[in-house]
């Protein structure tokens, strides 16, 4: 029988390589919003000591972040890796684990949610100049394979696509008792952002959506069957930047997708549901005009 039980919905991660976090909090709050993100798992985050949580700071959301390493002096920070973890879930963390591997930025979070093994959850950045030997220092034992679900995101700048990389892939998740389930292009048309779990048959497929604040997609995944408490909305005051017509066309993207593929193959016949479609997307898009580039005419559009 389906649970129905209202108060709890299916574990939903992400995965985005964000190319330097911290003028992008704005993007990643739109993200966690429009998809409803329990945990995201963000690499390349070139935060440094001097960059105070508080800088970082998303309403309903706990950050936890490993900064990565500087290698010479002068030369700004790369890598690093974090998660923001809902507000409601984070107080089940029970552990939080800090790797020191070398040339591989790591970070775990045991999650123990009701009803449920406990959760093993990491992110990981691996960069495009290391090689898969350095992952050989991941180790996942079985008692923790038998005991938890365990569930490895991050950008392991491997290609999916290319047998070598694929094959050096399987080798590490067989080695950890894992596998890897991501098969769609994560930056341009290569797989390189990756996720590992004990659990695939739990799974509904990762699906991508492109960012535009950074070359890698967002990679999402529902966990149909490890629940979550629903959390209780506190509305904070949005954030000045926030625009409900630039939220639409986000949070509606695939339905905005759709509409304006009826509307091309109908633009010759031009029928009514067509020019329905074509007024309610041009309207948004006009709207967004208005304000933030008032020198263009409509008609321009």
């Amino acid at each position: 029988m389906a649970d129905l039980d209202p108060t709890t919905e299916n574990l939903r991660m992400a995965h985005l390589n964000i190319c330097s976090l911290r003028h992008k909090i704005p993007d990643i709050h739109i993200f966690l919003e429009c998809y409803k993100i329990h945990v995201l798992a963000v690499t390349e985050t070139h935060l440094g000591i001097t960059v105070r949580n508080s800088e970082l700071k998303i309403d309903n959301y706990k950050l936890y972040r490993k900064d990565g390493k500087k290698k010479n002096k002068g030369k700004r920070d790369r890598g690093g890796v974090a998660l923001y973890v809902q507000d409601h879930i984070s107080k089940h963390i029970k552990k939080l684990f800090v790797s020191n591997l070398p040339n591989i930025d790591l970070i775990w979070a045991v999650i123990n949610l009701p009803h449920t093994k406990p959760v093993f959850i990491g992110c990981c950045y691996i960069s495009e100049k290391s090689d898969y030997k350095y992952l050989e220092g991941i180790k996942i034992s079985e008692k923790d394979r038998t005991e938890r679900h365990i569930f490895l995101l991050g950008d392991f700048n491997k290609n999916w696509y290319l047998e070598k990389d694929r094959n050096n892939a399987e080798s590490f998740s067989k080695r950890c008792g894992l596998k890897q389930v991501v098969n769609c292009p994560t930056r341009l048309e290569n797989c390189i952002d990756h996720i590992y779990t004990n659990i695939p048959e739990l799974y509904d497929s990762p699906w991508s959506v492109v960012t535009g604040c950074s070359d890698h997609n967002l990679v999402i995944v529902d966990v149909e069957k490890i629940k979550v408490p629903q959390r209780i909305s506190i509305r904070y005051p949005k954030p000045w930047w926030w625009d409900e017509d630039l939220i639409y066309l986000i949070k509606e993207r695939d339905d905005v997708k759709r509409d304006l593929t009826i509307v091309k193959e109908n633009k010759e016949s031009d029928t009514k549901k067509a020019k329905s479609l074509r007024k309610k997307i041009l309207d948004k898009f006009k709207n967004i005009n208005k304000k933030y580039f008032p020198q263009i005419q409509p008609e321009d559009i």
